[in-house]
């Protein structure tokens, strides 16, 4: 029985009544299968809500242009055949300058509201708005719209990372990486490329059909068009496996330290530098 094929059937109400059987049979077998199917359909239903990185266009002002247009073409074909195909022509070449001009700005609009932070010749840390941490390995990459955090959690990633992400039940976390869509709603884990390695938490991956649920100490890798799972230990160490630290910003050192010793450390409100540099000895 593949328990994860059923999953996907069962989200999307494609399983039969012998896999609803089967998966029910599963899932009350033990409190950590419950948990699984539980935290599936809540990325499922979070996932719905997934908004991509980029322009968001105003599709009901879209509509009512295209109706004003569509009364206009239309009272003016009572005119002649030949001027209407002649007005058509025009207009058709009108807007195929104001597509142009328009998607052109589109370009640039988002350009500008594209967040990017790069780790040149060393790791990087980066804190993000919803409180989420990462560990950027350097000559990686990590990208955001400004609308990060308001109405959904779409982050794009080129390289390798650590990240720990805030839980959030409301607002699924998706990160787009090499040919792998990741979808959380709070919890730690390792993205290379196309493979990812689970520390902490449930994680689920996906390339194009293909989706796993990873849980802890699992990792999972794209090979061809198949997703190869895998177990893992010690996955997120390799960013920091001695625990130093050279002109570090003090949250760094905290989520560090929280992190190697499953600790739950907070820096004090009355403390506002939070990137203040730290050097262990």
């Amino acid at each position: 029985m593949n328990i994860e094929t059923i999953l996907s059937k069962v989200v999307t109400n494609e399983a039969s009544e012998t896999e609803m059987n089967q998966l029910n049979r599963w899932s009350e077998s033990s409190i950590e299968n419950l948990e699984i199917y539980n935290e599936y359909k809540s990325l499922w239903k979070a996932a719905a809500g997934y908004e991509p990185l980029g322009f968001i266009p105003e599709t009901s002002k879209a509509y009512e242009s295209h109706l004003n247009l569509l009364k206009k073409t239309r009272s003016l074909k009572k005119e002649s055949n030949r001027f209407a195909t002649v007005f058509n022509l025009r207009t058709f070449s009108r807007i195929a300058a104001v597509l142009t001009i328009g998607i052109a700005a589109m370009i640039g609009f988002n350009k500008l509201n594209t967040h990017s932070i790069t780790a040149d010749d060393s790791m990087q840390f980066v804190s993000l708005q919803d409180g989420s941490s990462v560990w950027l390995e350097a000559g990686s990459t990590i990208s955001y719209n400004s609308s990060f955090n308001k109405s959904a959690r779409n982050v794009k990633l080129d390289g390798k990372a650590f990240f720990n992400v805030a839980r959030n039940e409301q607002k699924v976390f998706n990160i787009e990486s090499a040919d792998l869509n990741i979808s959380v709603l709070g919890t730690s884990f390792t993205i290379d490329h196309n493979t990812v390695n689970v520390q902490q938490g449930k994680v689920s991956v996906s390339a194009g059909e293909n989706k796993v649920l990873l849980i802890k100490n699992q990792g999972v890798t794209l090979i061809g068009k198949k997703l190869e799972k895998k177990d893992v230990t010690n996955s997120a160490f390799w960013r920091n496996p001695n625990l130093s630290f050279d002109n570090a910003p003090l949250a760094q050192v905290v989520a560090d330290i929280n992190l190697y010793y499953n600790s739950k450390i907070n820096i004090a409100n009355k403390i506002h530098d939070t990137d203040c540099p730290f050097t262990s000895g």
